[in-house]
């Protein structure tokens, strides 16, 4: 293989298995500073069973009584959660370490047979683009014809290098200390913190309970901000990305 495809291949694979989130992971685990993060407990008050865990949120337009979020029961909250079939974000992911930072700024357009992504990486001033399309993801940067094709299920949030509420999910029910319902620019959201005592780290995010999607989420080290999320656009429109397509 060409040199230049082993160097291409080992930066996406940077960019997918590690991915921003595992960088700021890192920041926190080097750091020999680390003891004590400020948590907010929930209130005992808020704290309900699970006979409405399987309630959806209310949307606009819907009568159904909106479903109380506790610790326990927000997992099961996030599941009934619908994300549209196809939209079009502007997203922004900002990692801090002291004095310096790094801005990722992704335009993705997921589409009913494919994502595009288009991500300008602060560090370095170059737009690495994406197409995935049938099990199949071809890279190139934004002004060179060279491209590199990965087979895999890469999911469109892998891709643009955010997390999602799946990550919400996936945590220990016994790390998430406070959930409720909050607003974010002018989102309602579903509003999940988590606190882990191993690496040391506090996880904020917010869910919206309308689109589906994470628009907002911050991590934070002994009270330090050390990596945030932003989606400051959203749209249903994704004919832009459709004129997105590798060089030939």
């Amino acid at each position: 293989m060409k040199k230049w495809k082993v160097e291409w291949l080992a930066a996406v694979l940077v960019v997918l298995v590690m991915g921003v989130v595992l960088v700021f992971l890192l920041l926190t685990t080097l750091n020999p500073n680390h003891h004590e993060v400020s948590i907010t407990l929930p209130d005992e008050s808020e704290v309900g069973d699970s006979s409405d865990e399987k309630q959806r949120p209310k949307e606009p337009g819907d009568d159904a009584q909106r479903a109380k979020v506790t610790a326990q029961n927000v997992q099961n909250v996030i599941k009934t959660l619908e994300r549209p079939q196809t939209y079009a974000i502007y997203v922004e992911n900002v990692v801090s370490y002291q004095e310096e930072s790094r801005v990722m700024s992704t335009r993705q357009w997921v589409l009913e047979d494919a994502c595009v992504t288009q991500t300008l990486d602060s560090l370095t001033g170059r737009t690495l683009c994406a197409l995935a399309r049938d099990g199949v993801t071809v890279y190139w940067y934004e002004g060179d014809d060279r491209t590199v094709s990965l087979a895999t299920e890469a999911t469109a949030d892998m891709i643009a290098g955010i997390p999602t509420y799946e990550d919400i999910l996936e945590l220990d029910m016994q790390t998430i200390t406070v959930a409720d319902y909050r607003e974010w620019e002018g989102y309602s959201c579903i509003y999940v913190e988590s606190y882990d005592p191993l690496l040391n780290y506090t996880n904020r995010y917010y869910v919206s309970d309308d689109l589906g999607l994470l628009v907002h989420a911050e991590t934070y080290t002994q009270g330090e901000l050390v990596y945030s999320m932003s989606m400051l656009e959203y749209s249903a429109d994704t004919s832009a990305g459709e004129l997105i397509v590798p060089p030939s």
